[in-house]
């Protein structure tokens, strides 16, 4: 049973989390701080262990400051997957990501990069086309649209991830208030 205080921040990280929690996102970063209204970093800081304990999401800590804390949560089999694809396997790999060295070491170099800014190739983790993200850090090709992230090139693949992200938040808003916890999103394998 998880405290009533807690409850905000379930709530929050459901909605945030929602593509990844649904298996449709490989991975979303957050930055958690206090705000007037919630406490959210005091409250991840306390229920953290908890939260994720004997769920599919996993987590790593980017970045800490003072009063913030940037956190990639990611799902490791959708992770795993996106690393499978030859084209990004090769992008990372010539962004010197030990791709040949699996997840833990691809997430490891990613934390190391984070320290100096947000290296944008984490654009591939978190479930953006690879087009986009070259797109993005070359600017070779015209931005087509500002979205969830820049679409660059053909946008048809781009547009239809941005409308299931979004859908899976709605869905999460939908199945929050029939749910006993929010808590329960964190641990059921299938949520329907």
């Amino acid at each position: 049973m998880f405290a009533e205080e807690s409850l905000p921040l379930a709530r929050w990280l459901a909605l945030e989390l929602a593509p990844t929690i649904l298996g449709n996102k490989p991975a979303t970063i957050l930055c958690l701080r206090n705000y007037k209204f919630c406490n959210l970093l005091n409250l991840w800081h306390s229920y953290k262990t908890t939260l994720f304990k004997n769920t599919t999401l996993e987590y790593i800590v980017l970045r800490t400051t003072k009063d913030t804390e940037i956190i990639l949560f990611y799902r490791r089999q959708l992770v795993k997957k996106c690393l499978r694809r030859r084209c990004c396997y090769e992008f990372l790999a010539r962004r010197g990501y030990p791709v040949t060295q699996g997840i833990t070491a691809v997430l490891q170099t990613l934390h190391r990069k984070f320290r100096h800014g947000c290296p944008h190739e984490i654009g591939i983790i978190l479930g953006i086309p690879l087009k986009d993200v070259i797109g993005f850090m070359e600017i070779r090709c015209p931005l087509k649209i500002t979205g969830q992230w820049k679409v660059y090139g053909c946008s048809e693949n781009s547009l239809r991830l941005m409308r299931c992200y979004a859908n899976d938040r709605l869905r999460m808003e939908r199945l929050l208030p029939n749910l006993s916890s929010p808590y329960e999103v964190f641990t059921t394998r299938s949520i329907s």
